[in-house]
């Protein structure tokens, strides 16, 4: 998979190997944004998980139908989520503080 940022979009290439040995059909991606966040009451320590659906604006396949043994490239285009995390680590965001 290969990752590059360009202002507010996102761009991964991706590849799909069928090691099965029976035709596939690929469906259109889909891309989840997961992550931790910190609870706040003390009685619920530890961290949740969210994860939000991600619109994507582009994707391309080279093929939908994935004989056995064969691969499929792909990439796909989203807006990159503005976010940061309760605990302070450091998460894609255009905003400061």
């Amino acid at each position: 998979m290969t990752y590059a940022n360009g202002g507010n979009q996102t761009v991964i290439s991706f590849s799909i190997l069928n090691a099965s040995d029976q035709p596939v059909e690929v469906v259109p991606p889909q891309i989840q944004d997961q992550r931790s966040r910190v609870k706040k009451k003390k009685r619920r320590e530890g961290k949740s998980l969210t994860a939000d659906q991600l619109q994507i604006r582009e994707y391309r396949l080279s093929t939908t139908r994935i004989e056995a043994g064969a691969r499929a490239d792909g990439v796909v285009v989203f807006d990159r989520p503005n976010f940061k995390t309760i605990d302070g680590e450091a998460l894609p965001s255009d905003s400061a503080g």
